[in-house]
């Protein structure tokens, strides 16, 4: 294996468009050595790449202190539960009080307000996405709402708002994606539960909800979290969701946030 396969890195194209500035995704296979990371880091800080993001997996792990070395930092992490699911699993089950129902277009500004106050805005919630070393607070808000956007765009019947007293107390959407492996395939993208409603089954229920949605007789869910999110995580298992696998990601950032073009400066 020559150094170019062992040793990669490519542009994240849409996050590069989307937030204005390079970024890539460095791939490594085997044990990291440090004299040629420092060499390819060189090149592409004098070309002017901004950050450069690295997923390591378990069995990745011991190279870790190299990458940190490097100026790496740990940033974000992903658990992945990846399930085959059929219809005859599907067990409908109401909310408490209130109505499920598809998501309208009047909804987005009170899911976005939601998102904000609990994801955004939300200390407990650990993700790259809302970084204030690498995004601004409102650059985090239009990343999220521009995911929300999207679900409502293309596949509206896969986004589902918990009705209460006629405001959205709780979201939830998917988005069929291909994947080369799963077929069909099903993404979870984001959910929020306004924490008055927390604690009655909500997601679960959002979810069998949605399953009836995809008008397929068995398909593949993909239900991915932070590994600090906890109350997700015991949702998923508490569900019987399949564990499929877990990464570190880390970040160096090359050029201050603060002196990057952006369009909120």
């Amino acid at each position: 294996m020559n150094k170019e396969e062992f040793l990669s890195c490519t542009q994240k194209k849409w996050e590069s468009d989307f937030f204005k500035r390079d970024i890539r995704e460095l791939s490594f296979d085997g044990p990291l050595i440090p004299n040629e990371l420092d060499r390819m880091l060189d090149e592409l800080d004098q070309s002017g790449v901004w950050g450069i993001e690295v997923l390591v997996t378990p069995e990745q792990i011991s190279n870790v202190p190299t990458l940190e070395d490097a100026g790496f930092r740990l940033v974000d992490s992903k658990m992945s539960f990846i399930s085959k699911l059929s219809i005859s699993d599907v067990v409908p089950k109401p909310v408490p009080f209130g109505r499920l129902r598809q998501v309208r277009k009047e909804d987005l500004p009170c899911v976005s307000e939601l998102t904000v106050r609990h994801l955004v805005d939300n200390p407990v919630v650990y993700s790259r996405f809302k970084n204030p070393d690498l995004y601004s607070r409102e650059e985090s808000i239009r990343y999220y709402d521009a995911w929300n956007l999207r679900a409502f765009r293309e596949q509206p019947e896969l986004f589902v708002v918990w009705e209460v007293e006629g405001e959205v107390g709780a979201y939830f959407n998917y988005m069929r994606f291909d994947h080369p492996q799963f077929k069909p395939y099903f993404k979870g993208i984001l959910t929020v539960v306004d924490p008055r409603y927390r604690g009655r089954n909500a997601q679960n229920i959002m979810q069998s909800f949605l399953f009836e949605k995809f008008q397929e007789p068995e398909w593949w869910i993909d239900n991915t979290t932070q590994i600090s999110n906890t109350a997700v995580i015991k949702n998923h298992i508490k569900a019987g969701k399949a564990f499929h696998g877990s990464e570190l990601i880390f970040f160096r950032v090359s050029v201050s946030p603060t002196e990057y073009p952006s369009e909120t400066k």
